[in-house]
């Protein structure tokens, strides 16, 4: 009797007929010729319910989810087993499965060895024709994912952050943040180990609580092996309509002026100079800081509107007063010429 298994994996087909006569008993115990009369065969279909096509972020390697070879074992009534068989070619043969029931394991490897997926099936296997469909649908051991962000800085206010969630094979969403983030150069980096199996990343790069780019790309892990690859976060969007109000924060010079009390003060006596200024519309005296100066140099303490003078000078002298206000460009000075006559005093020499 022949026992055919047919592997289905991206588009190509392997046909396994398993005679007896060419696998020694060390690959197949079962193989007795006194139990032919309670063998039988049966018609395996191998077929992987994982698709192995080109994702965004795959395995390094040369053909990494391609599969090569696939190992085939087996347990059966009486303690029969059929060790693990590697075929990597079309044909294979083997005869005489003992009648009763089986449970039958295929794993599927790349050309590196890493096991890709796995399946098992149980059947009963009688002295007729048997066919059962045997699903590999099993992800294999663990990987490391390796993901570098990059971003242009130009378009990110200080703080920028990056949400980072990952999706397993069966949907359980779970959430991480960066390995590394260096926001002056708008890079990024996210390493993990992962199941094997395909995975969705989920990045978003933030402003605050501003959305300025995303992206979701699967990511497929398999035993032992590294998978990585660049995300460039692209910044496109646009503003609608962006309000600019200027505001003009400077002033003019600030006017005033200056009097004296009294008008005409003499030598020695006391006077009183008394700053008023001429305020712009919204502007309060309040709003500003003054310095008086005598002859250009500052005279300390002096930082009221008003100069009290204890002694005045004999002679024409200057007292100048600057203000500020705290906008740009808005002080003013405004000066005063205090003129006190001398009077001369006449001496008669005595004669003698």
């Amino acid at each position: 009797m022949r026992h055919t298994v047919k592997v289905q994996s991206r588009g190509k087909s392997i046909f396994i007929m398993l005679f007896c006569a060419v696998l020694s008993a060390a690959m197949f115990t079962a193989c007795d010729p006194q139990q032919a009369d309670k063998t039988g065969s049966l018609h395996l279909s191998f077929e992987s319910s994982v698709r192995y096509q080109s994702r965004n972020i795959n395995p390094s390697g040369i053909s990494p989810l391609i599969i090569a070879t696939y190992s085939v074992s087996g347990e059966g009534p009486q303690g029969k087993v059929l060790t693990n068989v590697v075929t990597d070619h079309p044909d294979l043969t083997i005869n005489g499965l003992l009648v009763g029931n089986w449970t039958f394991h295929v794993t599927a490897y790349n050309s590196a060895g890493k096991p890709l997926v796995t399946g098992t099936v149980d059947t009963y296997v009688t002295t007729s024709s048997n066919s059962v469909d045997m699903i590999m649908d099993e992800a294999v051991g663990t990987g490391i994912m390796q993901i570098s962000y990059t971003w242009n800085t130009d378009q990110t206010s200080p703080g920028a952050t990056l949400s980072i969630s990952m999706e397993d094979p069966v949907g359980t969403v779970s959430e991480h943040s960066p390995t590394s983030i260096n926001e002056a150069s708008g890079t990024a980096t996210f390493n993990l180990s992962l199941a094997a199996g395909f995975h969705t990343l989920r990045t978003t790069l933030l402003s605050g609580t501003d959305i300025l780019s995303g992206k979701a790309e699967t990511i497929r892990i398999i035993e032992g092996t590294v998978s990585s690859g660049t995300i460039a976060l692209d910044i496109g969007g646009e503003v609608d309509a962006f309000n600019l109000t200027i505001i003009n924060n400077t002033l003019a010079p600030i006017q005033g002026s200056i009097a004296c009390s009294p008008v005409s003060p003499v030598k020695g006596g006391t006077a009183t100079l008394t700053y008023t200024p001429t305020l712009p519309a919204g502007i309060l005296a309040t709003d500003l800081s003054s310095q008086w100066y005598f002859e250009g140099q500052p005279i300390a303490g002096a930082t009221a509107f008003t100069l009290p003078i204890s002694s005045v000078l004999a002679g024409t002298h200057r007292y100048d007063i600057v203000i500020r206000h705290p906008l740009q460009g808005s002080i003013g000075s405004t000066g005063a010429l205090i003129a006190v006559p001398s009077t001369a005093i006449v001496v008669t020499p005595i004669m003698l």
